[in-house]
């Protein structure tokens, strides 16, 4: 499909090449070859380029046409991607002075993802991938048009379409043992909206209306060779498999949504914005599963030779959130900024489950006999945010300059659910309320050609909801820029970050340092360097239950890399030579690391016309299963006018 796509656009290339000499306009296409060895799957699932028309890019650009029936005074054409490459894109903006403004866009994205290491309970044996696969193509089409540009009403057409569909595969867990399936994916969304945007000299804003639908189909079935599972162990002495697992579900989504946005002078030191946005949710879910084989469950009690389930539920929702925002010119030219907001969410879902075991026996090997279960259940969530923030901003004095803020978040959870629905003790639902205070100030001093700046921000919080909430957190970044000569500027950076949660039964901390240092060098217009050099560190431990015992454990997580790269560039005359290094490492729960190594070479026969040979490398080490390398070869021809 990608192929029929770079065609049609340069089809269209041709025409415009062709086209009057007035616009401005530029090609960039080739032929790339590649060559990979090693593991394919994490080539994709990390650069995912290929063979074929390297189709870099395409502008095409009138302003000001002198036909008055074109139906267009300007437009402007973007286009690259496709073919060779995992993603592309298309874009048309036109317009006529005072009648309209129209921009339409297109991107086409593919999704790739299968990794040896990622749910494969086979990686010992050699097998790979995984058993959690994507290999799905993403689609968005947005149509957007304007009436009376420039007038104090303008009326808005909006239309937004996406697709999202493709086979992956997964692991579903049934009768005490989980087991390898593949899917078929199709999500459909679309979305029409109208509105006006207004300008009444000091007050402007936009209302909007919109309509969206979200489509979902999966069937699901099992993998091949799968029947036995990913476990050999026997229940109870009996061997558990699956023979047929037949999967399917629909889902439908209607979403109203509502959106004001204004902004506005009421003094000329006084300046105020505010927005409100509201959706309201519906969506109904039927799912139904066939299954057969020699299972078990111990919820039940009992094994059983088959499963028919149906499944219908709906949700009803609504979720709101208002926005005002005032900013304010102090006497000495401070800057003052308060702003206050508002989230609510409630959502309402009722569930009818029905479960059919057929020729199910009691684990004492009682006479066989079909066992239903049907679970009724309906629940309750409502979640409201305040936020209040002011912060004050110094003008220039003397080359410092400083700020400082202050945040107070305030939340409120209720979650009612169905008893039938918790199936492990414990309290799951009731009120909950979490407060955090955030204060955050700055200093900036900068004087000719030299720059420092320095941020710091704590949050305080004074109780958790879940347990990857914080209850201290404290940031703070160190950015300085200079240029000491004439050929050279210099930028660093430095930030840590501390969070913690001392909670007897999470015991939570992390803590994430950063350093980087990046130098420019110019040599007159002829040559030119970047280079960079960072180090990263991450480290957090947390308490946690292990599953095959409920026992209390530490969970560790360490990660250590650095990262350099080389940017270089040489021009002379007609030609121009750029070569570019990077290398990234890390230590600790995964070690890997990723270098890349890139050259071009071009020559250009006039102001319009060049010519250019690329080769890159990309050297990925991980472990044996994991490696790759790849090898990249293409020759571009470059027009423009």
């Amino acid at each position: 499909m990608k192929q029929i796509y770079c065609t049609l656009v340069l089809m269209l290339s041709a025409v415009c090449l062709f086209a009057q000499e007035g616009p401005e306009m530029g090609v960039e296409v080739g032929f790339q070859s590649l060559d990979v060895n090693g593991n394919e799957d994490v080539y994709r699932s990390q650069i995912n380029g290929d063979d074929g028309i390297l189709f870099r890019s395409f502008y095409y650009n009138l302003v000001d046409a002198d036909d008055k029936y074109s139906g267009y005074d300007r437009i402007r054409i973007d286009a690259g991607g496709f073919a060779a490459s995992p993603q592309g894109h298309f874009r048309l903006q036109m317009g006529m002075g005072g009648i309209y403004d129209l921009k339409l866009k297109y991107l086409r994205m593919e999704h790739y993802n299968a990794l040896p290491s990622i749910a494969n309970p086979f990686l010992t044996e050699g097998i790979t991938p995984g058993q959690h696969t994507l290999d799905r193509v993403r689609e968005t089409f947005d149509f957007d048009l304007k009436l009376l540009p420039g007038k104090a009403w303008q009326p808005i057409i909006r239309f937004h379409s996406a697709s999202y569909d493709g086979p992956g595969t997964s692991t579903y867990h049934i009768g005490q043992d989980e087991f390898a399936i593949v899917s078929e994916r199709d999500d459909q969304e679309t979305e029409f909206a109208v509105g006006v945007v207004f300008d009444l000299g000091k007050f402007s804003g936009e209302f909007m209306q919109g309509w969206r639908n979200l489509d979902t189909e999966e069937d699901v079935s099992l993998a091949t060779g799968a029947e036995s599972g990913n476990n050999i162990r026997e229940v109870l002495g009996r061997e558990i498999e699956l023979d047929q697992l037949e999967r399917s579900y629909e889902s439908n989504a209607d979403m109203p949504t509502t959106t004001f946005h204004v902004k506005g002078e009421l003094h000329e030191r006084i300046h105020v914005l505010g927005s409100y946005i509201r959706t309201d949710l519906e969506t109904d879910w039927d799912e139904s599963e066939l299954a057969m084989g020699s299972l078990a469950s111990f919820q039940i009690q009992r094994y059983y030779n088959g499963l028919n389930q149906t499944i219908s539920s709906d949700t009803d929702g609504e979720q709101w959130r208002s926005h005002v925002q005032a900013n304010v010119i102090l006497p000495a030219d401070f800057q003052w900024r308060v702003i206050w907001s508002h989230f609510n969410r409630e959502l309402d879902g009722h569930a009818l489950i029905s479960t059919l075991y057929t020729d199910a026996v009691t684990f004492g090997n009682g006479d066989p006999e079909d066992f239903l279960n049907q679970l009724d259940a309906r629940t309750y969530m409502e979640r409201t945010e305040d936020r209040l923030e002011t912060d004050i901003t110094s003008r220039d004095l003397h080359g410092f300059r400083f700020w400082a803020g202050f945040r107070t978040d305030s939340i409120e959870a209720q979650v009612d659910p169905d008893l039938a629905e918790i199936v492990v003790p414990g309290g799951q639902g009731g009120q909950f309320e979490r407060d955090i205070d955030t204060v955050r100030a700055g200093v900036m001093y900068k004087i000719r050609k030299h720059e420092i700046k320095f941020e710091w921000e704590s949050r305080d919080a004074d109780s958790l909801i879940v347990r990857t909430d914080y209850q201290e957190w404290d940031k703070r970044t160190l950015r300085f820029k200079t240029k000491p000569i004439k050929w050279l500027q210099l930028s660093g950076r430095a930030q840590w970050i501390d969070q913690e949660n001392d909670h007897p039964d999470i015991a939570y901390t992390a803590d994430s340092t950063n350093y980087g240092v990046d130098a420019l060098i110019k040599v007159k217009k002829a040559f030119e360097a970047r280079l960079s050099y960072g180090v990263y560190d991450f480290e957090s431990d947390v308490r946690i239950i292990e599953p095959q015992d409920f026992s209390w454990t530490q969970s560790i997580h360490r990660e250590d890399g650095d990262e350099l790269g080389i940017d270089l560039s040489y021009n002379i005359k007609a030609v121009t030579i750029r070569a570019a290094y990077s290398n990234y490492e890390t230590e600790g729960v995964l070690d890997f690391s990723l270098e890349r190594l890139r050259g071009e070479f071009r020559y250009a026969f006039n102001n319009q016309l060049s010519i250019s040979a690329e080769y890159g490398t990309v050297d990925y080490e991980e472990d044996v299963l994991s490696s790759y390398d790849s090898d990249s070869f293409a020759v571009l021809l470059h027009w423009s006018r």
